[in-house]
């Protein structure tokens, strides 16, 4: 995974100590307003209760589970002490938000949040029988526990969402990295493959035939003339890529297109090629796929196939397009690479057919060089 998939946990509300800490100060404040100071032992534990809060939250001292323990003896002797402790239980729901929200293992939660949901009840069985409520404030304070608990799963739902969204644009960058690839690799091995048989073909018969030769040097010249041009094509549509849609439209239209296929089957005259269908109707990402699997196919019959041998065959039907390749191989020559040789043209061959759903073949079957590819239709 790259550093783009790589989040750190955050906390939903930005800040979330001064959360806390404003919580209880306010509450503090609310409740003196509302009761008075009261005795001294009174203010002096809802004192440390909002110290308890407001070291925990700034500083993480002491722990969270040090702290509710602090708060829940504070409120029990509160209230035990005190007529009328309610005020100081917004305390212990302002905690109870927290465990629900921090604690991450659900048993120790569960468990302290018992202890606050019991901490009302338990105030009505001290030696001042307070009247506390206690039903009112246990619902409450199983509330502010729950919408912590939602709190947390927003959280951890945020980074799983963030880290699919890197991993789906390190994703992308891959995909499209191994379709320049594949391209650069179509574009400049058939280009160079067709020039140098050219060549070859031109100093063999310069001092024989000179209008062969000349053909040939003819021959070479429009093929890297034609090759030069898609190479052209294929990096002013990597440059467009991010520009306004009027751009993409225009670079996506010089791409290969079914005329450019026919096109292309009709050049080879070295090659006995065949085709059936609506060739010219093919248009988009399959047109793109199958002129360049053709490349392919043309660069492997130039180099292995015995003269006279090669045979292509593209047949256009309304659900599917098949595409085969066969040849004699040259007696004493190297064999063509199978798929398990990890060979850039047919991996390429194979991963442009697998990116539109369908099969893909290639392989010597006694003295023939074969290809076959089935690419299913979508219209």
């Amino acid at each position: 995974m790259s550093t783009l998939a790589k989040t750190e946990p955050q906390y939903w509300l930005h800040n979330s100590r001064w959360l806390f800490v404003g919580g209880s100060v306010i509450a503090a404040i609310v409740a003196l307003m509302a009761e008075g100071p009261g005795d001294f032992i009174g203010l002096i534990l809802l004192c440390i209760c909002v110290g308890a809060i407001c070291a925990w939250s700034l500083s993480g001292k002491p722990t969270l589970y040090w702290t509710v323990l602090v708060i829940f003896v504070a409120l029990l002797i509160l209230g035990w002490t005190v007529e009328d402790p309610e005020p100081a239980l917004f305390q212990s729901i302002l905690i109870t938000a927290a465990v629900g929200w921090r604690v991450n293992r659900l048993a120790i939660s569960l468990a302290l949040l018992t202890m606050l949901v019991l901490l009302p009840w338990l105030g009505t069985l001290g030696p001042n029988y307070a009247n506390w409520g206690w039903w009112n404030w246990s619902v409450g304070t199983a509330f502010t526990w729950s919408l912590g608990r939602v709190i947390r799963l927003l959280e951890k739902t945020l980074v799983e969402l963030t880290d699919a969204r890197a991993q789906l644009i390190d994703s992308a960058a891959r995909e499209e990295r191994l379709r320049i690839s594949r391209d650069v690799h179509d574009l400049v091995g058939h280009s160079l493959t067709a020039m140098l048989l050219n060549i070859r073909a031109a100093q063999r018969t310069m001092d024989t035939d000179k209008t062969l030769a000349r053909q040939a040097l003819t021959d070479a010249e429009r093929v890297g003339t034609t090759g030069i041009s898609e190479i052209r094509t294929v990096l002013v549509d990597i440059r467009n890529a991010h520009e306004e849609d009027a751009a993409q439209t225009e670079s996506l239209a010089s791409l290969p297109d079914g005329e450019n296929i026919l096109r292309l089957l009709q050049q080879q005259s070295h090659i006995n090629v065949t085709h059936s269908g609506d060739v010219a109707s093919l248009q988009g990402p399959i047109a793109i796929s199958v002129y360049r699997l053709l490349q392919e196919c043309i660069t492997n019959c130039s180099k292995y196939a015995s003269p006279g041998s090669a045979v292509i065959n593209l047949e256009v039907e309304p659900n599917e397009i098949l595409l085969s390749s066969s040849n004699a191989l040259v007696a004493g020559s190297q064999s063509p690479p199978s798929l398990s040789d990890k060979t850039l043209g047919l991996i390429s061959m194979r991963e442009r057919v697998g990116s539109l759903g369908g099969t893909f073949t290639a392989g010597v079957e006694g003295t023939q060089w074969k290809v076959n590819c089935q690419i299913p239709r979508h219209d």
